[in-house]
């Protein structure tokens, strides 16, 4: 028997019946989603480290963008992301440790399959690369973006030479907008929410409540799994199974053929998942 769970019509389909949900998280009632709760802090990375110590681990590495007034998100032991902002600009940055040296990778745009860059562009694009000697700009298809990426040496890296090349490179992308910007600007407001956002900070439990009478609880784990209650009224469902994140685009697919995807954009006491243009739910983070 296949069942709709009412979002909106046909949102998202789950096989199964209507069951009792509150054994599905031991660690969270179900009645707590109607409770107000207050979301915990997150804190940046405080340790402080000395300007001559080896940057080695994205916790180093988190440090000294604490150093400089900076927030980041470790998403692995060598991988941290930032968000760079002068004036109107917000920009996502991508730090990666490799053997000796730092890479920064300045998201600029989006492009698609469908994005034509002609040879005259990408000349451009270098040319005024070496003119600047600051970074290079390029087009990772990998990741259907056009990037501005520069390297340090981690030898002797420290706060004041990892802001200065942040600022070069933020000169570098704002003096070269009519290069590269051919698809959708970083500096809309979607895009700058979602870019801090990784599979880390998403694993936890999250309450949303859309309606009085309506109620979520989701919980996400780092190894890809999810657990989903879903409350209306006197009835509820569950479901459970997996999930991706790429990107700013979360998907969980359940055992029972549950599918829900969309947008995910970074909020400050937790995230908003937006299915369509007038369907957005916000979660915050259960204690």
């Amino acid at each position: 028997m296949k069942t709709t769970l009412i979002i909106t019509a046909a949102l998202i389909p789950i096989i199964g019946q209507f069951v009792q949900a509150d054994d599905l998280f031991s660690d969270v009632l179900i009645d707590s989603v109607y409770q107000s709760t207050e979301t915990g802090t997150t804190t940046s990375p405080s340790t402080q480290f000395q300007t001559t110590r080896r940057i080695n681990d994205a916790n180093r590495l988190a440090g000294l963008l604490t150093d400089i007034g900076m927030t980041s998100n470790i998403l692995s032991t060598s991988q941290v992301t930032t968000l760079v902002t002068r004036d109107e600009w917000s920009i996502p940055c991508l730090l990666m440790l490799d053997d000796n040296k730092l890479t920064i990778a300045m998201k600029l745009t989006n492009i698609s399959d469908t994005t034509k860059i002609t040879e005259k562009q990408l000349l451009a694009m270098m040319q005024a690369s070496l003119n600047s000697g600051s970074g290079m700009l390029v087009v990772n298809q990998s990741v259907q973006q056009i990037q501005l990426r520069s390297n340090l040496r981690l030898q002797g890296l420290n706060s004041s030479i990892l802001k200065a090349k942040l600022s070069e490179m933020t000169d570098l992308a704002m003096a070269t907008t009519s290069l590269w910007d051919l698809g959708e600007k970083t500096s809309d407001a979607d895009s700058q929410s979602v870019s801090l956002l990784s599979m880390k900070t998403l694993t936890g439990t999250w309450i949303a409540t859309p309606a009085d009478d309506e109620a979520f609880a989701l919980n996400l784990t780092e190894s890809g799994t999810f657990r989903l209650v879903f409350v209306q009224g006197k009835k509820n469902l569950k479901s459970s199974g997996k999930f991706t994140f790429t990107g700013d685009q979360l998907k969980l697919t359940g055992d029972d053929e549950t599918t829900i995807s969309g947008t995910v954009i970074a909020e400050k006491d937790g995230f908003t998942l937006k299915i369509s243009e007038s369907k957005t739910f916000s979660f915050s983070r259960s204690k």
